[in-house]
């Protein structure tokens, strides 16, 4: 039986399902509701919001979106200060259908969850996020919002998700001057992030002072295409920011590029500094245009991290002109130790030109002790016990011995 009720200025329709009537499904269209609303658990959410009116999601609450568009156009409404979806606290949000969502203010992202808190996205359906449709947009697509706020966990465990950043603000990740939390995508999740004129697609960003995410993860049978343009790293800390540790494991696909002159997985160009990079598994690839390696940090002596670590994984990587494929951009001296293991299934690196190692330092740079198969400040002539290899040009390519 179905019944027909009204709640909160929307007309919700409550269902007693077969296999647990004693809990029922509460179905919201968005284009019926005339005040804000606020989704409770067991919620499912479509339609298209006909008017500017807050959506939040209790704490705790688990609801479906299913071909839901909120200010899909992206208009900015001065008097509507809130991102498109506001998390009261915990929340997860399984995705059906195709789902576009934008933020109603500059300042404001289309997905928001408070610090200390998790959003967790599942689902076979799509979204696009973006904060709002305007140029002058300083928030993520999926994190942070405004000046000085702090978000919480962003996890996403399935959906195929397109995120595109705003003016000195991540894809997914933290908005102008403010901070988020861990990044963690695995499950079956598909993300494509864009980065907007120099800032990372997944990570923090840029600011008066440096932004902050926490760990970025990617691992599961996740697939993610991470695309940055100028000084910003595709993947980890913004050229006024910083990150965690960043670590690519199990299965995952990671293609991350930057078009200019910041590492595609690391850190930018500038003051930027990320923690640990550790790949055990999946598939990386990585290319930069200049200066920086696909892998480490950008370039100049402000770019930092603590150490890069392979045991496992295809990894395919172009540094960019005077840096290396792995390790510290052009003028770099922040030395760090760079170590590689027999447990790899290849490795593929291309530097810039001859004016950069293979694995280590950029032109004019300096570089940590670089240990390949436990051979210590390892290079191409070096003799492995367990890894072959062979230089094809500006090319090094390490193979186990026993795959």
């Amino acid at each position: 039986m179905i019944a027909a009720t009204l709640l909160c200025g929307a007309t919700v329709f409550s269902a007693c399902t077969v296999d647990n009537p004693e809990e029922p499904e509460t179905i919201v269209d968005l284009a019926t509701l005339t005040e804000d609303y606020i989704a409770q658990d067991g919620d499912k959410l479509t339609g298209t919001l006909a008017t500017e009116l807050m959506i939040s999601i209790a704490d705790g609450a688990s609801i479906t979106l299913e071909n839901v568009n909120i200010n899909p156009t992206g208009t900015v409404f001065k008097e509507h200060e809130f991102a498109g979806i506001t998390c009261l606290g915990d929340a997860t949000i399984t995705l059906r259908g195709t789902n576009v969502i934008r933020g109603f203010d500059n300042f404001y992202p289309a997905l928001y969850v408070p610090g200390d808190h998790t959003l967790t996205i599942d689902g076979d359906g799509s979204l696009d996020a973006k904060a709002s449709g305007t140029i002058d947009t300083m928030a993520a697509a999926i994190g942070s919002m405004r000046v000085g706020e702090k978000s919480g966990n962003l996890v996403f465990l399935g959906g195929v998700i397109t995120a595109e950043g705003g003016y000195d603000s991540a894809a997914i990740g933290t908005s102008y001057d403010s901070e988020c939390g861990d990044i963690t995508i695995g499950g079956t999740a598909e993300i494509t992030a864009i980065g907007f004129r120099g800032m990372p697609a997944i990570g923090s960003s840029s600011g008066h002072k440096y932004t902050h995410c926490g760990d970025i993860t990617i691992g599961g049978n996740a697939k993610v295409n991470a695309v940055s343009s100028y000084s910003g790293a595709a993947i980890g800390a913004g050229p006024i920011g910083t990150c965690g540790n960043i670590t690519i494991e199990e299965k995952a696909e990671v293609n991350a590029e930057n078009t200019d002159y910041g590492a595609a997985i690391g850190t930018s160009s500038g003051y930027s500094i990320c923690k640990a990079i550790t790949i055990s598994g999946g598939t990386v690839i990585a290319s930069v245009y200049e200066w920086c390696p696909a892998i480490g940090t950008g370039a100049g002596d402000k770019a930092k991290c603590e150490s890069i670590t392979i045991t496992g994984g295809t990894i395919v990587a172009t540094g960019g002109a005077d840096a290396p494929a792995i390790g510290s951009g052009a003028e770099n001296t922040n030395d760090f130790p760079i170590v590689i293991t027999a447990g790899i299934t290849s490795i593929t690196a291309t530097r810039g030109n001859d004016l950069a190692d293979y694995i280590g330092g950029g032109a004019d740079g300096t570089h940590g002790v670089v240990t390949i198969d436990g051979v210590k400040n390892a290079t191409p002539e070096s003799t492995f016990p367990y890894i072959n290899h062979k230089v094809e040009g500006d090319t090094w390519i390490l193979v186990p011995k026993f795959n």
